[in-house]
């Protein structure tokens, strides 16, 4: 399975939590938290001001596409976001299936690194969490459009978001 992940664009496991207590439609603005985490100098091919950028202007686009409208002065929900990168190993064994009376066992070690997006929105008023949705990939050095990636796995967290349309 891990191998065939490899081979195809990698998947996105997405997640998301929300307080159910509350009626989202009554949040209609939106502006992004100023708090913001330092890059982590460990991934600089993942985590680069240029794909915080590209993470902002999806998340602002997610938000209007939800019927939100962008209000830096007066918002109803503040919305930051935090990059998690770990390299990881898995490990995977198995019987070959080879002639003969002796089975060989074979172990293959894979090491892979694995992103994490995740979106909070605030509410404003109380400074309360509300919500918060992640997006989970497999990510590489190569193939490029990292911007494709990055709208595409927003567009899914948001997919999640309970209110507006």
């Amino acid at each position: 399975i891990f191998v065939m992940l490899m081979g195809c664009a990698p998947s996105i496991t997405v997640n998301s939590d929300f307080n159910k207590d509350l009626n989202f439609n009554q949040f209609h603005t939106f502006a992004m938290s100023d708090l913001e985490e330092k890059h982590d100098p460990a991934f600089p091919m993942f985590d680069n001001e240029l794909n915080r950028q590209r993470i902002k202007a999806a998340i602002q686009s997610e938000m209007m596409a939800k019927g939100f409208i962008l209000d830096e002065a007066h918002p109803h929900v503040l919305v930051d976001y935090h990059i998690v990168i770990k390299d990881k190993t898995t490990i995977d064994s198995y019987h070959a299936q080879e002639p003969g009376f002796w089975n060989s066992f074979e172990v293959e070690v894979f090491d892979y690194t694995e992103g994490t997006l995740v979106v909070h929105l605030v509410d404003q008023t109380n400074l309360q969490l509300i919500w918060q949705g992640s997006a989970s990939s497999l990510i590489r050095t190569q193939g490029g459009k990292p911007e494709q990636r990055i709208n595409k796995a927003v567009s899914l967290i948001f997919e999640t978001y309970p209110g507006l349309p």
